[in-house]
């Protein structure tokens, strides 16, 4: 985390609020910020990491063509000059980076104008999502896509989790403890949110009650009632009148 009240000094005198911390967290994305001149005043530490710079400070005024080959950079700076001159962001631009090797990387950036408290533009931000990195991170999930593919497919009748099992060649127990891991519920559970989303679906549109709790694959209304209240906060009558009164709309599930 950077402190040096020199690096936000662009910050300061443009009445910004400094970067959330929230960019931070990103795993498969940097961000940036630049000024009118296209330097850079800030990026996130993954930002960093991949152009091998020490800290944010060393970063400072630099700009895109100081840490990418001229022809990457000088296109960046046109669509950048592009974004400041109109005040409107492009989105989905697909580019080829080179990553902490020789090896190009497939980038997707996202850029709209930087504004201050008075809504003037005083740079530009960006998020560059790293396409290699973003596989990375679904890599623990691909495994399963098939299994969720069919559960929210057949939600609706009974699921033999053993057979959900086996066809990943697992036993139960590993299944289980695989899927939780990732997850954070268990296959059981995972179903059970899913028939209760689709409920949500079908009361929102009217439907009654009990043809809800059938359709769902539930086996009887009062047990619907049960389940829909434990990971709802609401009976499902009381989901609809709440609806009905639009007080508040309920949208998630526990």
């Amino acid at each position: 985390m950077v402190n040096n009240s020199d690096v936000f000094a662009f910050y300061t005198q443009n009445s910004l609020d400094k970067p959330s911390q929230l960019f931070e967290t990103l795993s498969d994305s940097f961000y940036f910020a630049k000024n009118l001149n296209g330097r850079f005043v800030y990026a996130n530490q993954l930002f960093l990491d991949h152009f091998k710079f020490d800290g944010l400070k060393s970063l400072i005024g630099k700009t895109d063509l100081d840490i990418l080959p001229r022809s990457i950079g000088e296109k960046i700076q046109q669509d950048d000059q592009h974004i400041m001159k109109t005040g409107q962001a492009i989105a989905n631009i697909v580019e080829l980076i080179p990553g902490n090797s020789s090896k190009m990387r497939w980038h997707v950036t996202t850029k709209s104008p930087l504004l201050n408290r008075a809504g003037e533009t005083v740079g530009i931000e960006g998020i560059t999502r790293d396409l290699s990195l973003a596989d990375k991170q679904l890599e623990p999930y691909s495994q399963f896509k098939n299994t969720v593919g069919f559960i929210q497919q057949n939600f609706s009748e009974s699921i033999d989790i053993s057979k959900l099992a086996s066809q990943l060649h697992m036993s139960i127990s590993t299944f289980e403890r695989q899927f939780k891991a990732r997850f954070a519920c268990s296959p059981s559970q995972f179903i059970k949110k899913t028939r209760i989303a689709a409920a949500c679906k079908l009361l929102r549109e009217g439907q009654n009650i009990s043809l809800t709790a059938t359709q769902c694959g539930f086996c009887d209304q009062s047990y619907f009632t049960k389940e829909f209240k434990t990971l709802m906060g609401l009976t499902p009558k009381q989901f609809q009148k709440s609806l009905a009164a639009s007080t508040h709309k309920i949208d998630f599930i526990k």
